[in-house]
Order: C-alpha cells, then structure tokens, then sequence
C-alpha cells in the first residue's frame, strides 16, 4: 500500500465512517443469517399499492447486503484517492456511506419483518 493510502485509513474521519458502514452491513447479513425463515419462497419486494410483488429464496435477500457492502468499498477506493486532493469530499463520501450502511440496515429489517 502507498504511504497516502495508509495515511487516508489512519484518518480519524476515515475511521469514524467507514467502521459503522462496515458494522452495519454486518449486521444486515447477521439479521439475515440468523433470523430470517429459510422456507422456500421468501418475499422479496413488497409495494403498497399491489402488495407482495416479488417472492425468490432466501439466499436471494443476502444480495442486498452485499450490494451495500461493494457500495462501501467502492466508496473508500474512491475517496481515498480523493482524500488527496480535497479532503472535504473524501469526508462526504464516508457520511454517504455511512447513510447508505443505514438504508440497507432498514431494507433488511423490513424485509426479515414481512417474512416473519
């Protein structure tokens, strides 16, 4: 690893952010893991106006987590090449993620909820 790199992960803001992001997609998988029924058909998708849109297995919900969690990688790549130049927005992208970790936490509660 670059001397810049190690210095962007040693940022406290860095860490201030990126551990909760990583924390909460892990806890979206433990939900998941641990709570959820593994029956055959789960409810995937639920919409208000037509209600249970979209059934799939159980595996199929772990997708979202792992969405978020390429999501927060992705993000630190990104900001810490741009934790360089500004670190304003490499700062932003690490809130971003954190409120991204947030709605993968509520999309997967609600989900484990509509399938209890």
């Amino acid at each position: 690893m670059s001397p810049a790199i190690r210095l962007y992960f040693k940022d406290t803001w860095t860490r201030a952010t990126l551990i909760p992001a990583l924390i909460l997609c892990l806890l979206a998988v433990g939900l998941i893991v641990f709570i959820m029924p593994r029956e055959e058909n789960l409810v995937l998708h639920y919409n208000i106006y037509f209600g249970i849109d979209l059934l799939g297995n159980w595996y199929e919900v772990l997708f979202i987590p792992l969405a978020g969690l390429i999501l927060v990688i992705l993000n630190a790549v990104v900001g810490s090449f741009v934790w360089r130049r500004d670190r304003v927005i490499s700062y932003l992208l690490g809130f971003g993620t954190v409120i991204l970790s947030f709605v993968v936490i509520v999309a997967t509660s609600l989900l484990v909820y509509l399938n209890r």
